[in-house]
């Protein structure tokens, strides 16, 4: 049986990632891993995958890297996946960026408006069985609430943010048995009009088989 472990935000705690996917079959972490990457250096690619959130250096790239939006194959697991969200603390990362000159902050941590129309209308050819997204759509986001954290570095609890919207889209389009998100660091299983969404706290994991059943969580 082969395994799929996805992992929640890592902000660069890289060995404690690393001793959590170094034994793994196939790994994907699902967002906000960090500004540096020296250590996939030791994870073979075509097993090991990073998907960007909104704590990552998207001036950096490299065959680790999931891109943008779309489907990936990783041996017999196959997944639709979205990068990206909106930062709360924008207003913070700019302000040290001035003040340190130690850039922080990018513009592309959310999809254009022309990718996210794109990325929603492959969505809905493909049909995937399975998602995996940084952030999570509106329904979702809405149920789960908002971490005292958050609330701290200013969130509005009325924001929708548009990589929110985009996902919302294409969760009204399609249906899929599994979406995985992480983002809110908040472990939580949700289901909603038929698909279970799996939620991961930073450094939290799950494996999935490939039949999507959860076998584990970390």
């Amino acid at each position: 049986m082969s395994i799929l472990r996805i992992l929640g935000d890592s902000h660069g705690l890289q060995k404690r990632y690393y001793d959590i996917v170094k034994d793994c079959e196939y790994s994907v972490q699902s967002g906000d891993f960090g500004f540096n990457y020296d250590i996939l250096e030791k994870l073979n690619f075509e097993n090991h995958k990073v998907l960007k959130g909104n704590h990552d250096n998207y001036d950096k790239d490299g065959p680790h890297f999931l891109g943008d939006f779309g489907p990936c194959k990783l041996g017999p697991h196959s997944f639709f996946f979205l990068r990206g969200g909106f930062s709360i603390d924008k207003k913070f990362r700019i302000e040290q960026e001035k003040k340190w000159g130690i850039k922080s902050y990018w513009e592309q941590e959310e999809l254009t408006a022309e990718e996210s129309i794109e990325a929603i209308q492959l969505y809905n050819k493909i049909k995937p069985d399975f998602v995996l997204s940084h952030d999570v759509c509106t329904d979702i986001s809405e149920k789960i609430g908002r971490p005292e954290i958050l609330i701290y570095f200013g969130w509005n609890p009325g924001l929708i943010t548009s990589t929110q919207e985009t996902l919302q889209t294409m969760f009204e389009l399609h249906q899929p048995k599994l979406w995985v998100f992480a983002h809110y660091h908040y472990n939580c299983t949700l289901e909603l009009n038929g698909t279970k969404f799996v939620g991961l706290g930073e450094l939290n994991w799950v494996d999935i088989d490939e039949q999507l059943e959860i076998i584990r969580r970390g």
